[in-house]
């Protein structure tokens, strides 16, 4: 995968919109998965001028607050991820939901998954929601003009310079 897909940072979106709705699933008799609600927390790039067009889907387990899968998802055509990462081997893999490598899935991962592609993905109404969000997102961290960070740097004391 093209390094720059690889060293993208995913902010969750509620880092700069903290009012905006965040699904829940209620899981119960799904076998091995724990029932209980899981929160699908969006998460998009945190570069201003980067027009990627994905979301990460966090998946968290409201009971425990722990992370159980990490989804992408691009929602554009294979075409126009051609453009955006210069291969096709890449482009295939921005489009459509897919575990995210990058992150440690639990062995719930598969099951959210299989649900996000055959139930959530359905509902057309949530698809353009994502596409709203990323929009918000994207216009709002152009509106603080810097990208956002997981660590916040430590200001540095300026300098006494004298001049002699």
């Amino acid at each position: 995968m093209k390094l720059a897909i690889l060293t993208m940072i995913m902010i969750a979106c509620h880092t700069l919109l903290p009012d905006l709705p965040v699904r829940t699933l209620h899981i119960q008799g799904a076998g091995d998965v724990p029932d209980g609600d899981y929160d699908l927390i969006e998460c998009f790039c945190n570069e201003i001028d980067c027009d990627c067009r994905r979301v990460m889907i966090s998946v968290l387990a409201c009971n425990t607050n722990k992370i159980v899968a990490y989804i992408s998802y691009g929602w554009e055509s294979v075409d126009f991820y051609l453009k955006w990462a210069y291969n096709l081997a890449d482009a295939i893999e921005c489009k459509g939901p897919y575990l995210d490598p990058l992150n440690q899935q639990s062995p719930y991962a598969p099951f959210f998954l299989s649900l996000f592609e055959g139930y959530v993905l359905q509902d057309k109404t949530y698809v353009e929601r994502l596409k709203k969000h990323y929009a918000l997102f994207k216009a709002a961290l152009k509106r603080k003009n810097c990208p956002l960070t997981l660590v916040q740097p430590k200001r540095r004391k300026p300098k006494n310079r004298r001049r002699k």
